[in-house]
């Protein structure tokens, strides 16, 4: 919507002032106040100094304007720039007179200061209190276009208007800013597609809060509230205060602030955090934060009473209420343990005169991970309307990008038998035991859904502390250093869920490496395919589960068929197959008897577990991990790859007896079903084993954990996924980059010098600001195609992308520089004829005759035009509009030199009574229209030669002379060179088959060459 209201905008008073919908024509319309303006001051300058300088015309601005967008494009000087334009054939302007414009060029009234003692009523040292009308004037002609607060998300940012002049009246240094240093300002943008809407400079001595309450009355310009709701303005921490957002909702603007992270004055959540607090967050103890109700998310209220801790049942967790809380009673405690949350509030507020719908103010405090030390706490504060807020209290998953999906097992949420290939077979065999929790690892569901499950390190724990378990394997018994309790199960449980350790660099390469070893093993011969998987579960035990680096298809050649029959499946193709997990374990360093042993062994080994080979080739470390995966897919083989980051030294293909998997399955329901199966209960009870202040970590993690795995197990896995945000969070940081994305394409044109004083660099960057915004609206004017209908529109992002691809900044300011001094030689060739036009237009009689002397013209009509009187009714006249009627040649390209026929239209001048065309042809910058209403001498335009049309029974007739090679060959009826084309050798001449529906575009083929377009066969021969 609000793209639509743009483009109808910008034709809307591109029509009223007469201006063409070029990029010339946008450029105008939004700098034509602000270059007027600039233009008086000038002026009154040159006559109160008595400078020995002609006043400056308005012709002069725009040529300035000219200059100064293509030197700071180019980073030529004045005199390189102007030298250019003229090479191009542009009438380029005087390099004093550009000069003396930049040099003298003012920001406010001339009689408001005090220059060399007079007019001294004014404070000489402080200019910014003069800028207000500048400010006013600059961007007023943009808000008209752009400024839609029903459909608006704005920025609200500071700026930086980059000069180091000496007079600098506000410097500000940024390390973040393009421009490093210069003049600070506050700026309101369209967030979207960074549109600057309104700049307020800082001023000496002012308030922030004044600075933006001034700011948004020039924004507004009397708009009621109830008008302004549908404007979502974003600011960033340098706006972090219930004070702007008390000033907002005074307007009727709903807005989303982000809050500092620990000032607690500012934000009814208070941190009980690792960091020291600054001082004036211990002092005004009797602030009151106001009237506020607020909850934690909607599953704590889910989870029951309160219950004793000596019972084994945990205290229940009830919703935070605050009721007139003061600053210190209710806290968010960022220990790193604690898990993701999310905590609201709520504040009724008085909004100015009464009569906005905002009536309360909002607050959100997100916990998510941040360090080993503490967890980050995201604090906003927000007024929207109620459609919005509804969307903001939920988490959005945010997917990986560029994910290769080729050897993923599980692609898509087939609910279904339908078996189509290998990976439909392989899918539905484990699907039949396990649930599909994550179809990738290391992403951020696999690290949630991981968290109260016994997999990987846990189950090895597990397994290898039953006496059983070392007996079927023929292990030998535990030292008994190690305790095998619960309690300490739990514990090594509990670190291995919540650590906030990063990995190390070994298990860094070692991740790094999977992918060339999986490449390398599906490349032996025994392997008919390897998948990668992510995390499955048993679907009777949810507890249960594990992550093995691929599952692997072998051919049944590797075996003699005796004895694996119940694990033999059969593809597609009624072929019988093995399936097998894969363990990948890459050694970082080896000693010199393990190198020894890697040299003696074969390439791939056969055996069972608990034989001689498995327990000399895989280490008794990794021997429970494999078991538990065997166990918890439903197979009975699979394979233990020893992995170098050189390649494969050795292959472990391993068998599992029913007996070891009944004493898996008996291991780990005895020790690992009390330690994890109450967290996967329909009532929450936390064991009496867990210490109190674990106990608070699981309440915290379990909530957000429970939430994640529900969906799962009713919707479906998810993509891989980057992350998990908050729906606020997400908001902020796809709304927050309006003004800064502005400033970086302000960035492009840097000026090629730095002498110029603060006024003239604020005026010249102003300007530049302007042009910016004209580009990007000339960019949604060029694709308003895409705005018709929501087949077209597919995504904000598909729609951001396209018009980028139109032009770009640079580009566009080479062309616009060029079409701004065709502007200005017209603008001053009316000058010079104004009294002839005022009188001319003046006289209705002479329009009529005009007029007349057009219609009765059937030939030499550029003559005619060309001449004073055609000039006069094609661009002082006003009132031009296109008509639709016959089909005719264009007048301008129509036809060339060479009288061939060229493009016809439909469109006609209902003054001038000439076809012209409407549309812009490929290889041409502007359509017959524009050139027509704007250019004060008008030239043929080239075009190709046109295609002749024949009847069905003509195009069989020349088809079937092409194809027996007896070509009668044709030159066209309208050359007058035909005889000698004929004798001229190797002459290429053309022939034409066209079908009875021309195309749309026509353009000639290259020599050789045949194509098909808009339904007809074009052929060129030589």
């Amino acid at each position: 919507m609000f793209c639509s209201n743009a483009v109808t905008q910008l034709k809307l008073q591109c029509d009223a002032r007469s201006l063409p919908c070029i990029r010339c024509g946008f450029t105008v319309l939004l700098l034509q106040g602000l270059i007027d303006q600039l233009r008086n001051w000038v002026n009154e300058d040159i006559r109160l100094r008595n400078k020995d300088q002609e006043c400056v015309s308005i012709a002069e601005m725009y040529r300035y304007v000219s200059v100064l967008l293509l030197s700071h494009t180019t980073g030529f000087s004045f005199e390189k720039t102007i030298e250019v334009l003229r090479q191009a054939g542009s009438t380029a302007p005087s390099l004093d007179r550009v000069r003396f414009i930049a040099d003298n060029i003012l920001a406010y009234a001339p009689t408001g200061r005090g220059r060399q003692g007079e007019m001294h009523w004014n404070a000489q040292r402080d200019q910014t209190r003069h800028l207000s009308e500048f400010e006013s004037i600059a961007f007023r002609d943009t808000r008209k276009v752009f400024f839609c607060p029903l459909h608006l998300l704005a920025t609200l940012d500071d700026d930086l208007y980059g000069t180091r002049a000496s007079d600098n009246q506000v410097k500000m240094l940024s390390a973040r800013k393009a421009d490093k240093e210069g003049h600070s300002a506050d700026a309101l943008a369209d967030a979207l597609f960074r549109i600057i809407l309104a700049i307020r400079f800082r001023r000496r001595g002012e308030a922030q809060t004044e600075s933006v309450k001034k700011l948004l009355s020039t924004v507004l310009d009397g708009r009621g509230e109830e008008a302004n709701t549908g404007c979502i303005v974003t600011a960033d921490r340098g706006y972090g205060k219930q004070s702007f957002l008390e000033i907002l909702s005074g307007f009727g603007l709903s807005s989303v602030f982000v809050m500092p992270e620990h000032l607690l004055r500012v934000h009814p959540f208070v941190g009980l955090s690792y960091l020291d607090p600054v001082r004036d967050d211990l002092e005004d103890e009797a602030l009151d934060i106001g009237d506020a109700e607020g909850e934690s998310e909607p599953r704590a209220a889910e989870m029951g009473d309160t219950h004793g801790e000596g019972n084994g049942e945990h205290p229940a967790v009830a919703p935070h209420q605050l009721y007139c809380d003061r600053r210190h009673t209710f806290v968010i405690d960022d220990d790193p343990t604690l898990g993701p949350e999310a905590f609201f509030a709520t504040k009724n507020a008085g909004t100015g005169r009464g009569r906005s719908r905002q009536r309360s103010m909002n607050a959100i405090a997100v916990r998510q991970r941040g360090t080993d030390k503490f967890s980050k706490v995201l604090r906003f504060m927000y007024t929207v309307p109620a459609g919005i807020q509804d969307g903001l209290n939920t988490w959005i998953a945010v997917p990986k990008q560029n994910m290769d999906k080729k050897f993923t097992l599980f692609q898509t949420l087939r609910r279904g038998n339908e078996m189509q290939d290998l990976q439909d077979v392989v899918s539905v065999f484990l699907r039949e035991r396990c649930e599909v929790l994550t179809v990738s690892q290391s992403c951020a569901d696999w690290f949630v859904l991981r968290q109260f499950r016994v997999a990987g390190t846990n189950a090895g724990l597990v397994l290898m502390s039953s006496p059983c378990f070392r007996s079927i394997l023929r292990l030998p018994a535990s030292s008994g250093t190690e305790e095998t309790t619960i309690p300490h199960c739990f514990e090594r449980f509990y670190k291995g869920w919540f650590s906030t350790k990063t990995s190390t660099e070994a298990m860094m390469r070692g991740s790094a490496n999977e992918c060339a070893v999986l490449s390398a093993l599906r490349a032996k011969p025994f392997v008919t395919a390897v998948f990668e998987v992510g995390m499955l579960a048993v679907k009777e035990r949810r507890f249960l589960a594990c992550s093995p680096d691929g599952i692997a298809v072998l051919d049944t050649s590797i075996y003699d068929s005796e004895g694996v029959g119940e694990v033999t499946m059969q593809d597609c193709e009624g072929n019988d197959i093995i399936l097998a997990c894969v363990e990948i374990k890459t050694r970082m360093a080896d000693s010199s008897v393990g190198e020894a042993v890697l040299l003696s062994c074969p390439d791939v080994m056969l055996c069972e577990a608990g034989d001689d080979t498995f327990h000399k080739y895989i280490p008794q470390g990794h021997m429970a991990q494999i078991m538990q995966q065997v166990f918890v897919l439903g197979l009975r083989v699979g394979i233990y790859v020893a992995a170098a980051e050189t390649g494969i030294p050795y292959i472990v293909v391993y068998r599992c007896s029913e007996m070891v998997l009944r004493t898996c399955e008996d291991v780990l329901m005895d020790i690992a079903s009390p330690i994890v199966k109450w967290a996967h209960e329909d009532t929450l009870t936390i064991p009496s084993f867990v210490t109190a202040e674990c106990q608070r970590t699981l309440l915290t993690r379990h909530k957000f954990w429970h939430t994640i795995d529900d969906h799962v197990w009713k919707e479906g896995f998810f993509p891989p996924l980057k992350l998990f945000k908050h729906a606020t969070q997400t908001f902020y940081s796809k709304t927050k980059a309006g003004v800064d994305g502005a400033t970086q394409q302000r960035a492009i044109l840097r000026s090629s010098t730095s002498h110029f004083k603060w006024e003239q660099k604020i005026a010249s960057q102003t300007i530049k600001t302007i042009a910016i915004n004209a580009f990007f609206g000339w960019r949604m004017f060029e694709r308003q195609d895409l705005l018709e209908s929501s087949q077209k529109f597919h995504s904000l992002e598909s729609y951001r992308n396209r018009l980028n691809k139109v032009q770009g900044t640079a580009d566009f300011m080479l062309d616009v520089s060029q079409e701004l001094l065709s502007y200005a030689a017209t603008l001053l060739a009316s000058e010079k004829e104004g009294a002839a036009v005022e009188g001319m237009l003046g006289d209705s009689y002479e329009v009529k005759r005009l007029i007349a002397l057009a219609h009765g013209r059937k030939r030499k009509r550029l003559a005619f035009f060309n001449s004073a009187e055609g000039v006069a009714l094609r661009i002082s006249v006003p009132g031009h509009s296109p008509k639709q009627g016959a089909v005719q040649y264009c007048t301008l390209c129509g036809q060339h030199p060479g009288r061939y026929r060229g493009h016809r239209s439909t469109y006609s001048c209902i003054l001038c009574s000439t076809p012209l065309l409407m549309r812009v042809y490929p290889g041409l910058r502007k359509s017959c229209w524009h050139v027509w209403q704007s250019s004060r001498v008008l030239k043929p335009r080239r075009t190709h030669a046109a295609v002749s049309r024949r009847s069905s029974v003509e195009l069989d007739a020349v088809q079937s002379a092409v194809n027996s090679n007896d070509v009668n060959i044709e030159a066209d009826d309208n050359s007058s060179t035909a005889s000698n084309d004929l004798l001229t050798p190797r002459r290429s001449t053309r022939i034409s088959l066209a079908s009875e529906c021309p195309s749309k575009s026509r353009r000639r083929p290259q020599e050789g060459s045949s194509n098909m377009e808009g339904g007809g066969w074009r052929r060129r021969l030589v």
